[in-house]
């Protein structure tokens, strides 16, 4: 669908949305359709945005990472920020967490076990894992990204958060760890011009 139409369609949808689902504050308050129509288009600006910079995201991916073709880096990008989003962590933390752990390897495994694009060491996170194939994308990305979350909220320290995720407590090689993190993250940022 070329660009206008899609254009169109969108604003078709939201005048639509407007019509068809008013917000009601309460029985005293409504939002006017314009109030309404205003919030939808920015929803829609919102959206777009975001959609373009995981654009830029997953093809600054590819340009580092030969090996990862540009529908897997989009799939990365999309589980990435879906479960940062649910867990409140910053999702270009956790592309460098990707980028540091398994250099975006799917199918990666470390000498101590641990699988795949955010290294889950599956011995300690079955309960996380619940069956699930650990090798997939979005299973990977949301269980490491649940390892993430719960290490950064028990330390309530990025550093020793990272520590925690890496399985030390090692302040060097937290520091190194965290080094690695941005630098990796950093690189990509620069490539996708954010």
């Amino acid at each position: 669908m070329p660009s206008k139409n899609k254009k169109i369609f969108a604003y078709i949808f939201v005048i639509l949305s407007c019509l068809l689902f008013p917000i009601k504050v309460s029985e005293s308050f409504s939002l006017s359709t314009k109030q309404i129509f205003d919030y939808k288009i920015k929803e829609v600006k919102k959206y777009q945005e975001e959609k373009k910079k995981k654009q830029k995201i997953a093809t600054a991916i590819t340009s580092v990472y030969k090996h990862v073709s540009l529908t897997e880096a989009t799939r990365i990008v999309d589980a990435v920020y879906k479960y940062s989003k649910i867990h409140k962590i910053d999702p270009l933390l956790l592309i460098g967490v990707i980028a540091a752990e398994s250099s975006f390897k799917k199918n990666a495994v470390s000498k101590k076990g641990a699988v795949g694009y955010t290294q889950v060491n599956v011995k300690y996170h079955q309960d996380k894992i619940k069956g699930r194939n650990i090798f997939d994308t979005y299973v990977n990305i949301q269980v490491g990204t649940m390892i993430l979350s719960n290490c950064l909220r028990k330390h309530n320290n990025l550093q020793r958060g990272l520590g925690c995720y890496n399985g030390t407590s090692d302040s060097l090689k937290i520091k190194k760890f965290h080094k690695t993190i941005n630098a990796r993250k950093n690189q990509i940022l620069l490539l996708a011009s954010l």
